[in-house]
């Protein structure tokens, strides 16, 4: 971060807090002349500055040791803040620019109450440690307030207009919600004041995803479409995995990290990506939850549990969980619902196995093998098999499994 950090609120004198984004430029004059002003979080003395090509802001003196005195932000991130508090107060929720919260020592960009509810609005314009991301998100969270990250949609880079590029950064910012595939990115562009809402997230690789992508202007965006669920297009979907799959088969390149052990691992065993089972690599919900890509955590479940077994033999989603829970997402504010989003998404996989009829359900979570893995001979074989296992998948893509 760099250059001047804006500071849009401030007490005065007699400990009101105001915020100059409710004044007028004529009112703002006024005030510098006749009131003195305190940073809410160190209580320093703070000055207004304005002008023709200056956003109104407080500043602190030059060697102020605040913490919100050094730094700085950009007139663009003061411009996401104002554009997120204007859209909330045109819907009128309560909501105040920059509070600080005295429990936890930290500023949000926005906060918001709804019903009985607290919201804290964050735009993220510039990448963190994700440590220091986790900090804020844990200390939101242990005052009962639900942190709402937006990124600038300057991070968003899209494939197509049901894919997007993804890293271990902006995977950080997933919101997930209570209903079946709610996941949820958020991106903004404050100049055109525009959101674009990314729903129902599904990791195709460690760098790209499938999702239900929408940009909306923020007029015309209402608070509640934040957790709306967004429909999944089984066509859309399968054709993504039909394409990623050949490409997985089929791809010539040098790997790296934990695809190069994942390829040697499989060689060990005897097996090969050209003729991998149809059954592994396949779309699950919450799989945004692994830090791998799919392929390395489903074969782990088939190749180390699933085929060594004998049939007959019982085994269990808590089995293959202590087989990939090593592959789970490791965050502090988030640990234990990872966790069990992992858990789900390995019943979600689980649910597929049945389908094609290589275990039987005989309890909560618990299964029998009753056939073999089928094994191809050719890559032709393969994409063929591919085709016809995803085909089935999807038929009950409806029914509330994935």
């Amino acid at each position: 971060m760099g250059g001047k950090y804006y500071v849009l609120t401030a007490k005065t004198s007699a400990g009101k807090t105001i915020s100059l984004i409710t004044f007028s430029k004529e009112k703002i004059a006024k005030l510098r002349e006749c009131e003195q002003f305190f940073c809410p979080d160190c209580g320093e003395r703070v000055i207004i500055r304005s002008g023709p090509k200056t956003m109104p802001h407080f500043a602190h003196q030059r060697h102020s040791s605040c913490r919100y005195g050094r730094g700085g932000e950009s007139a663009y991130h003061e411009a996401g803040k104002i554009a997120i508090y204007r859209w909330l107060q045109q819907q009128g929720i309560d909501c105040e620019v920059e509070k600080y919260i005295a429990e936890t020592k930290q500023r949000a960009d926005v906060f918001a109450t709804v019903g009985n509810r607290a919201f804290a609005f964050e735009f993220q314009c510039a990448k963190i440690p994700l440590t220091q991301m986790e900090a804020r998100h844990a200390r939101y969270l242990s005052t009962e307030t639900t942190p709402i990250w937006m990124l600038s949609d300057r991070m968003l880079r899209t494939y197509s207009s049901t894919t997007l590029h993804v890293n271990s950064f902006i995977l950080s910012f997933i919101h997930f919600f209570k209903h079946r595939n709610g996941t949820s990115l958020y991106f903004l562009c404050p100049n055109k004041k525009r959101l674009t809402v990314v729903q129902n997230i599904m990791l195709l690789s460690q760098r790209k995803a499938a999702a239900h992508i929408r940009s909306y202007p923020l007029r015309t965006l209402l608070f509640a479409m934040l957790f709306s669920r967004a429909n999944v297009q089984n066509e859309q979907l399968m054709s993504h995995w039909l394409r990623a799959k050949r490409q997985l088969r089929l791809a010539r390149t040098n790997y790296s990290g934990k695809e190069l052990a994942w390829r040697k691992w499989l060689y060990e065993r005897r097996f090969f990506v050209e003729t991998l089972p149809s059954v592994i690599y396949m779309p699950t919900h919450w799989n945004v939850v692994f830090s791998v890509s799919p392929w390395i955590w489903q074969s782990v479940c088939v190749i180390h549990l699933l085929e060594c077994l004998p049939i007959g033999a019982r085994l269990s989603v808590f089995q293959a969980y202590e087989l990939v829970k090593r592959y789970v997402y490791n965050t502090s504010s988030r640990k234990q619902l990872f966790h069990q989003f992992a858990i789900d998404s390995l019943e979600c996989y689980f649910t597929l196995l049945v389908r094609e009829k290589l275990v039987r359900k005989i309890g909560a979570r618990t299964y029998e093998k009753i056939a073999d893995v089928p094994r191809y001979r050719n890559v032709e074989e393969a994409l063929r098999g591919d085709a016809e296992v995803l085909k089935r998948f999807m038929y009950n893509h409806n029914e509330g499994n994935v």
